[in-house]
């Protein structure tokens, strides 16, 4: 039996960690020995209002069961709420070691009759909050010498779900944002992944409704706290993953990935080129996975000079 994983009192910042899916985060990284920060604004699915109870409740919920956690009720819809988030914790415990951002608000409303009054808020919390999270833990991350990021997607915005023209792009961009921190971090040891999950929540059991048969079925199988293994192992030291997107939904976890098609290369290409060879283009039989948009453009390279390109100069001082 292999040992369990454990985090020796590391620190851990939790967004939206008052209810569903973020309580069931910190919780389980509490119970592996985590000091926990339990951010939650304590407002509704739709970003109205705020109550610091939930934050607290879910403290209590680890000091009850041995834990240490503080609870924080900074928004994170703002830079200030996120500048003060961190703040707060390394204050409080003197170091951060690993940021899970998981607070989240949702409408559901058709792509013509969004208004930017339900657009920005959700981009402000999912994608805003991404970005101003990691500028203000990074300098912790560097003077420590490393640290971990989780950014919580989904696969409405990964994979596509109606309704959700706000939502669903800026959770997508989280995997962009987790490729572009690992490529920046690390230098200085610092790793970024993203984790799409599904689980019953208060926002799916409002869009589940009436179907009382299939709100049981989700209760069951698809409980908030089975998403948490993989979350806390995406943020443990010894995970070697970074820049990747994992999907985790009913006790079942997978990778999701980007792969491009080695598609068609013409030195002279032309509308009726593309045309003649789109079957080969579209085609997924033949693939590679970018490790990044450097390694897109040496396979770019290499496919031009087969094509009988002349090979792709260095960069000027590299």
């Amino acid at each position: 039996m292999s040992d369990q994983i454990q985090f020796d009192g590391g620190v851990v910042v939790v967004t939206g960690a008052g209810r569903g899916m973020g309580r069931a985060h910190a919780l389980a990284l509490a119970e592996r020995g985590a000091r926990v920060v339990v951010n939650d604004l304590g407002g509704d699915s739709v970003g109205q209002g705020s109550d610091p109870g939930p934050a607290q409740a879910v403290v209590e919920e680890i000091e009850a069961r041995g834990g240490v956690a503080l609870a924080n009720s900074d928004s994170v819809a703002t830079s200030a709420g996120c500048e003060a988030l961190i703040a707060a914790a390394a204050e409080h415990f003197g170091r951060i070691d690993a940021v899970v951002h998981n607070a989240g608000i949702v409408t559901f409303v058709p792509i013509n009759e969004m208004e930017d009054e339900l657009l920005v808020p959700v981009v402000e919390v999912h994608l805003l909050a991404a970005v101003r999270l990691t500028r203000a833990v990074w300098p912790h991350f560097v003077v420590q010498g490393g640290g971990r990021l989780l950014y919580i997607s989904s696969a409405a915005g990964l994979f596509g779900s109606p309704g959700l023209s706000h939502y669903g792009p800026a959770k997508a961009a989280l995997a962009s944002l987790a490729r572009i921190v690992s490529v920046e971090g690390a230098p200085v040891g610092v790793r970024a992944n993203t984790l799409a999950v599904f689980a019953l929540t208060r926002i799916l059991e409002s869009a589940i409704g009436d179907d009382h048969e299939r709100l049981e079925w989700t209760r069951r199988y698809m409980r908030p706290e089975l998403t948490s293994a993989a979350a806390v192992w995406l943020v443990h030291p010894d995970c070697p993953a970074s820049g990747e997107t994992y999907h985790a939904l009913g006790g079942r976890v997978a990778r999701i990935f980007i792969g491009e098609t080695v598609g068609h290369t013409d030195l002279n290409l032309t509308p009726e080129g593309v045309r003649e060879n789109f079957e080969k283009i579209r085609s997924t039989e033949d693939w590679y996975e970018p490790e990044s948009d450097a390694k897109m453009h040496e396979a770019t390279g290499r496919w031009l000079e087969d094509a009988g390109a002349e090979p792709r100069p260095k960069r000027a001082g590299k």
